[in-house]
């Protein structure tokens, strides 16, 4: 872990630290601050399972030579100042179950092909763990730190939020039976929300709030057991059964 530690230039600490062949588990969070993501294609970390460079104002967008890193099991990209569009290729990581690209600056469409990552749909991922008293945090916008000691630990999420990610919620999301959170919140995503949304059935946090989405709350989400909210621009009778009964009024406004 190299996290708060104020390193100077993020190319010449990865140029350096892509040679450590057992690196398995990289956190930077908290250095570099307002420098440019390095594009440098000549960085490979392929046996990479985790890597969190969080809250590093970091600019430009996301890299190419991330889509290396086939090994990835957890990334976390949040709270930097990265545009550009959600590389289509994140899908074809077949180990990747936990994805936080919140509170940046990415727009476009989120890209289908994140509705095709394998360990949310079957969850047969072998999770390699670093040494046991290895430290995790996880930084909550208005939430304590979270601190975990193995990746294991982490619930299965796809997060978006904070954004200008425009277009609709893909219903091929129905697949990721094994997402845990989904968490869309403040983006300008518009259409209905998907009827077969249901079909997640893991889902325990669902947040769709401050979005453009129009339409009903389908009826179908009542098979579900989850928290959420639905500040959008939605109309219609709301669900009267399951989780819905215990939502206060205030998730509706």
């Amino acid at each position: 872990s190299l996290s708060n530690t104020s390193l100077n230039n993020i190319l010449s600490a990865l140029r350096i630290l892509q040679y450590c062949r057992n690196l398995t588990m990289l956190v930077l969070t908290m250095n570099f601050h307002d420098e440019q993501m390095p594009n440098d294609e000549n960085l490979h970390f392929k046996n990479l399972n985790g890597l969190i460079l969080a809250n590093c104002k970091l600019r430009g967008s996301i890299p190419q030579w991330l889509s290396s890193c086939h090994k990835l099991q957890l990334l976390d990209l949040s709270w930097n100042h990265l545009g550009g569009s959600v590389p289509s290729w994140f899908g074809k990581f077949e180990s990747l179950f936990y994805l936080d690209l919140s509170n940046n600056s990415l727009k476009g469409e989120i890209p289908k092909s994140l509705t095709e990552l394998q360990s949310l749909i079957s969850g047969n991922i072998t999770i390699e763990e670093p040494v046991s008293s290895f430290p995790f945090q996880l930084v909550q916008q208005g939430r304590p730190t979270l601190t975990y000691r193995q990746i294991s630990s982490f619930r299965p999420t796809l997060d978006l939020s904070y954004n200008n990610l425009q277009g609709p919620i893909w219903p091929d999301f129905w697949n990721l039976k094994r997402l845990h959170v989904l968490n869309l919140i403040e983006n300008n995503l518009s259409g209905p929300i998907p009827n077969n949304l249901s079909g997640m059935t893991g889902l325990e946090k669902l947040d769709l709030s401050h979005n453009k989405l129009s339409g009903e709350i389908p009826r179908s989400l009542v098979n579900l057991s989850f928290v959420s909210t639905f500040y959008n621009h939605l109309c219609g009778k709301i669900p009267e059964e399951g989780q819905f009964d215990t939502f206060p009024s205030a998730s509706f406004e």
